[in-house]
């Protein structure tokens, strides 16, 4: 039977579409909530009433980086693998963070946002790829946050370096994979149980909230363990089907939602990635990847409309939203992301170099 590991053979994949729906989901989904301050009309709360588009949109981002993540790592030097992490996350985060925090900010908030000590506060924030704080925000709305959307990279790039760790210790070797496969269950039940969400470590560690952190990487392994496993995985024509009435079965059950995600949802996910032909809109992202971007930008745009605006209708937010912020994604992947990208490639040797592939 052909495996997953026959289909990730092939570079026709459509991980470039699924990106691009999951950062649309992710506006589909805040919305409504930054206009009524709460989830009473989020559309995939109504229908299951376990988690909302925005949370599902996340955990597909975490699975779909854990695939590629070991993937990168095992193609590629260490020091390599990190200067691709830091040059994929940091120049496009510090300029949104830039424009939030020194543009928007002292439009809204007034001069004050502008001050020396706010402006060092700032950049110190944007080092550690936390969001821009301004005292006041959009004041008197539900979510006054200049980018609240931002929280999840701090944490996306902690997997990165997760990721690294498991790797030079040989868990993606032939045995420790399975050790791999435990502590992602480890994560998993903790997740799925509520355990993890009600622990609160007593100080400020580099792991940020305990809670988020194990659901977060959760899902980041559990992408990492179909790279892993690829070999094992079976890619039947019907896979996708049985993957997803599984996956609606167990978004109906509130403590199995995130678990159903973490694996049927991940096994949908690279279904839809290798089984699907690839069309237009891959060849699209492939030129420009605008998924990075549209999430980044979403957040302060739909604030934006409903501070100065008033909007209340939440399909029309999202449709305005997403063409800015595809506006902005193609403006920040044309002048800041692929040149980044591009000075990177340009420094890199040209000579032969020693890659991770043989711990796989």
């Amino acid at each position: 039977m052909i495996s997953l590991a026959d289909k990730d053979s092939s570079k026709s994949n459509n991980f470039g579409s699924i990106r691009l729906a999951l950062a649309s989901l992710v506006i589909l989904s805040h919305s409504p909530v930054l206009i009524d301050g709460n989830s009473s009309r989020e559309i995939l709360i109504n229908i299951f009433g376990t988690i909302s588009f925005g949370e599902l949109a996340v955990d597909g981002f975490f699975i779909v980086s854990g695939f590629l993540i070991a993937k990168s790592f095992c193609d590629s030097s260490l020091s390599e693998y990190f200067v691709k992490r830091i040059v994929r996350i940091y120049p496009g985060f510090l300029v949104c963070f830039a424009l939030c925090a020194f543009i928007l900010a002292p439009v809204v908030v007034g001069a004050t946002a502008l001050m020396p000590a706010t402006v060092i506060a700032g950049f110190a924030e944007a080092v550690r790829l936390r969001p821009p704080l301004a005292a006041g925000g959009f004041a008197n709305i539900a979510y006054p946050d200049m980018n609240g959307s931002l929280w999840t990279i701090a944490y996306e790039f902690r997997c990165y370096v997760i990721a690294a760790v498991c790797g030079l210790l040989g868990l993606y070797r032939s045995r420790g994979k399975w050790i791999f496969l435990a502590i992602t269950a480890i994560l998993l039940a903790l997740n799925t149980s509520g355990l993890a969400a009600g622990i609160n470590l007593p100080i400020p560690t580099i792991i940020g909230e305990f809670g988020k952190a194990t659901r977060l990487t959760g899902l980041f392994f559990s992408g990492t363990c179909f790279f892993l496993f690829r070999d094992h995985v079976p890619f039947p024509k019907w896979g996708g089907i049985l993957s997803f009435a599984f996956l609606i079965a167990g978004l109906s059950l509130p403590p199995l939602a995130e678990l159903a995600v973490a694996t049927f949802g991940a096994y949908l996910i690279f279904w839809i990635a290798y089984a699907i032909p690839v069309g237009q809109l891959e060849a699209f992202t492939r030129k420009q990847d605008l998924s990075y971007g549209i999430y980044l930008y979403a957040w302060p745009i739909q604030n934006s409309f409903i501070y100065w605006f008033g909007i209340q209708n939440h399909l029309l937010l999202s449709a305005i939203t997403l063409v800015i912020a595809a506006a902005m994604a193609s403006l920040s992947w044309r002048f800041v992301e692929k040149p980044a990208q591009d000075a990177m490639r340009s420094f890199r040797s040209s000579g032969p170099r020693k890659t991770l592939r043989d711990v796989a």
